[in-house]
C-alpha cells in the first residue's frame, strides 16, 4: 500500500474516503491501472482521476475542497 493512500484513508475515512479492497469501485468505473486515485463528488460526478504514483499534494487538496462542498 502506498503510504499516502493509507494516510488519506485513515484521515478521511469518516467522510467517505474509501479504499477499494474488493475491487468493486475498480470495476464500476472501469479502472485499469494501479494505483489510480479517483475523486467523486457528492453528486456522483468524477471530478478527478490520477493514474500512477505522485500528485499527492494536488490530490489531497482536491479531497479537502470536495469535502467542504455543500452540494
Amino acid at each position: 500500500m502506498i503510504p499516502q493512500l493509507r494516510g488519506w484513508h485513515d484521515k478521511y475515512e469518516a467522510e467517505a474516503v474509501v479504499q477499494d479492497n474488493d475491487s468493486a469501485i475498480w470495476r464500476r468505473f472501469g479502472i485499469w491501472a494501479w494505483p489510480t486515485a479517483l475523486l467523486v463528488d457528492r453528486k456522483g460526478i468524477v471530478r478527478y482521476q490520477h493514474i500512477g504514483e505522485g500528485a499527492y499534494e494536488e490530490t489531497e487538496s482536491l479531497i479537502r475542497r470536495l469535502l467542504i462542498e455543500k452540494e
